[in-house]
């Protein structure tokens, strides 16, 4: 691709810039979720099907699906396969939903994609079944850089539960379910069985499907769709296995089985329990996908390079930080169980804020265990509970040390003036606003 943003769209689209492309991805944004796999079918057709050219490993779950896209992508660009990874949201830039190979695509052909795709609506308004949405044409961007790119395999994280999800448009030969927990009760259902319907529908006839998904009754909702189908699922802890999942100075060291292969005392460079599960699916999806298990040698290095951004993220200094896109109870629970591990005994100052969306008040509640302050703020440029209401909520569930900071950066600096220097400092929440954290973040130790 070049750098030039080519044909302008005839229509009300002029993209001349990056910040152009961006933009014009924003307006595209709806006031709600309309779900529905017409528009990006629709979009595809028109792009010349480039959601075809590729071998897929679909991925989706409540939690854990970004790590586990990410084990699997480094692991196949460690086989000498070129690999594309679909990941949505992003954390700062949102090129970093498209990477290759590890790297995300730039800007400029983010923009050159861009323009295509907006071309292609504009000159075919009359034919289209509604305004594609922002994820959808998002979805069709990284479908036309893949095909472009001319690669070997694909990971794609699934955006929003599975069936009428925008990357559903694909037959992935390959489809990893991590786990179901309550989430987007509002447009999945409201009982994990009914999400794991939603969920199984990326599951596509003669798939192998990758269940991590430990609870009988909802793993019955999965292996039903498995035998509606023809694909055949492989299970956590019955076609795969994992025997060891310990915590390891660099995160967990596990010792997993699966249908070919047997990895022992492998390092996986993310902390918490559910990494090491997590670790187990994308281990399991590659022996799927390449018919064979790669070996240790090859996934220790690829595990060990591997990046998780914004994941428990480790910020050294004292007193420590970490950055976690906890967005859910469900992730909750899980960071507070790895904050437990990995600096036991230690209080913590939590540093909060969450999309309107999510269920603030169960969050707060599983988070508060073991904080000594908490700070509540927002970001004004994406979808937030407002700082103050959320300083109410923490207040009302019996914690006397809060605080309200009307932005991140303010936020992150209250969080130091309160903090002592034995305890753990905890910046957790939307993907939005942690992202805004990380920038901030790193800002400060360039200045340091």
């Amino acid at each position: 691709m070049s750098d030039s943003a080519g044909t302008q769209p005839a229509g009300r689209a002029k993209i001349e810039d990056f910040d152009d492309a961006v933009a014009y991805l924003e307006s595209l944004r709806p006031g709600d979720i309309h779900p529905g796999l017409e528009r990006i079918a629709w979009l595809c057709e028109r792009l010349g099907h480039p959601e075809r050219a590729l071998p897929f490993i679909h991925v989706t779950g409540t939690n854990g699906k970004g790590s586990t896209s990410r084990l699997a992508a480094a692991v196949l660009t460690a086989t000498g396969r070129r690999t594309g990874l679909f990941t949505s949201p992003h954390l700062e830039v949102i090129t970093e939903r498209i990477a290759i190979d590890g790297v995300a695509i730039t800007e400029a052909e983010f923009t050159e994609l861009t323009v295509r795709l907006a071309t292609e609506l504009e000159a075919a308004v009359a034919d289209r079944p509604g305004a594609p949405t922002h994820f959808e044409l998002l979805t069709a961007l990284g479908f036309a850089a893949f095909a472009d790119a001319d690669l070997d395999a694909l990971v794609l994280e699934v955006g929003l539960g599975g069936r009428l999800d925008a990357t559903n448009v694909v037959d992935g030969q390959v489809a990893v379910i991590t786990n179901i927990a309550l989430d987007h009760t509002d447009a999945l259902g409201a009982t994990r069985e009914l999400i794991a319907t939603e969920k199984a529908g990326i599951v596509k006839p003669g798939a192998v499907a990758v269940l991590g998904e430990q609870d009988p009754a909802v793993r019955a909702v999965l292996e039903d769709r498995c035998a509606q189908v023809g694909a055949t699922p492989w299970r956590l802890g019955e076609e795969f296995a994992l025997l060891e999942n310990v915590a390891h100075p660099r995160g967990r060291r596990i010792t997993v089985v699966t249908p070919t292969g047997r990895y022992e005392d492998l390092v996986v460079p993310f902390h918490g329990a559910h990494q090491g599960r997590n670790a187990a699916c994308a281990l399991a999806a590659l022996d799927g996908f390449l018919g064979r298990a790669p070996e240790q040698d090859l996934v220790a290095g690829a595990f060990g390079a591997a990046a998780n951004p914004g994941r428990f993220e480790l910020i050294a200094g004292s007193p420590p930080l970490v950055i976690d896109v906890a967005h859910n109870p469900h992730g909750a629970a899980a960071l507070v169980e790895t904050l437990d591990e990995v600096f036991p005994g230690r209080e913590r100052v939590l540093v909060v804020g969450i999309n309107p969306h999510k269920q603030a008040e169960e969050m707060l509640a599983v988070m508060l265990t073991g904080t000594r302050a908490v700070v509540t703020t927002q970001v004004f440029d994406a979808p937030a509970i407002p700082a103050t209401a959320l300083a109410r909520m923490a207040e009302s569930l019996g914690h006397r040390l809060v605080r309200a900071a009307p932005d991140s950066r303010q936020a992150v600096d209250l969080a130091l003036e309160l903090a002592r220097p034995d305890d753990v400092i905890v910046c957790t929440g939307s993907h939005y606003w942690i992202g805004t954290v990380r920038g901030y973040l790193q800002e400060r130790r360039a200045e340091s």
